[in-house]
Formats: C-alpha cells, structure tokens, sequence
C-alpha cells in the first residue's frame, strides 16, 4: 500500500472510533440523567404527599382569592353547555418553594449544559409521577364534599370583608 493510502485509513479508523466513544459518553450521558430525573422526581412526590399527609395542604396559608373560569363544552345531545368552576388565583408557597427548588436543583446540576430533552423529560416525569399520582391519591382518600355540605359549609361562613382602599393626594413643589 501506498503511504497516502495508509493515512486514510488510519484515520477512518479513527473517526470510526471517535464516533464509537462519542455514541458511548451519549448513552452514558442520558443514562445519569435519567436517575438524577427520577431522584429529583422521587424526591418532590415525598414532600408533597407528607405536606398532604401532615395536614398542610399546599393551598393553606394563601389568601382564598378565587377565580371564576367558564368552560363551554358540547353536552351529550350536541348542544353547547357551559359551566363555571372556581379556581384558586394564586399558587400556595409550597408549590412555589417546590418550583424554586427544582429551579436550583437545574441549576446545579448545570442548566446551561443540560440538554433540552433533559429538561423536558424531567418536566414532563414530575407532571406524570409526582404531581398528578400524588393529588390523585390524595383525592381518592379524601373525597371533596358534596354539593349539599359544600353548600352548608358556605352558608356558615361570613363572607370576607370587603377590601379597604386608600387614596393618598401629593401636591408637589408646595411649601
């Protein structure tokens, strides 16, 4: 074989096994990401279903502002119906300090080299395996009340006062 003949193929083989180590170190690199992804996952659904547990509901604490949502939907018969439901206005501090410390939990584990699938994966497993399993057992537990005794519980309760506002008038520029 001819000297320049011989260059090149030392160096498909060295592409051939550069890209071996590169498949290998991607392999390994989603495979550590996977176990800090249900780490971080297994870890919230703990706290969360001990907050529950413990009696400190992740809405407690947080003023009872309450939003009316419409939903139109198509009813049985074809026809358009449409209901409203009250949603909480603000997340409680728990679900808030939870966020904050995934946030810081990215963050070390060096957000600005953490490829975006990574992320969406862990988004997508706290939502699958934390969030949504944790109130779903929650619930299963412990029933909401019935329109009857959501109804009384209401009619016992005096409603909020109403918000107080204050007007401050500055004039500038007087002595």
């Amino acid at each position: 074989r001819g000297g320049a003949q011989g260059a090149g193929d030392d160096a498909s083989a060295y592409d051939a096994r550069l890209a071996g180590i590169r498949r290998q170190l991607l392999v390994t690199y989603a495979a550590a990401h996977d176990v800090w992804i249900q780490w971080v996952t297994a870890r919230c659904a703990a706290d969360l279903r001990r907050h529950l547990r413990d009696g400190r509901r992740p809405l407690a604490g947080v003023h009872q502002a309450w939003e009316r949502t419409r939903i139109r939907e198509e009813g049985e018969g074809g026809e358009m119906v449409e209901s409203s439901i009250a949603l909480p206005a603000h997340m409680s501090d728990y679900v808030v300090a939870m966020l904050y410390w995934v946030n810081r939990e990215v963050s070390r584990a060096g957000a600005h080299n953490v490829d975006r699938a990574v992320l969406r994966k862990l988004e997508r497993s706290l939502l699958d395996e934390c969030v949504l399993p944790v109130y779903e057992e929650f619930l299963a537990a412990h029933p909401p009340p019935s329109a009857v005794e959501a109804a009384a519980a209401a009619a016992t309760m005096a409603p909020p006062p109403p918000p107080t506002t204050t007007t401050t008038t500055t004039t500038l520029g007087q002595n």
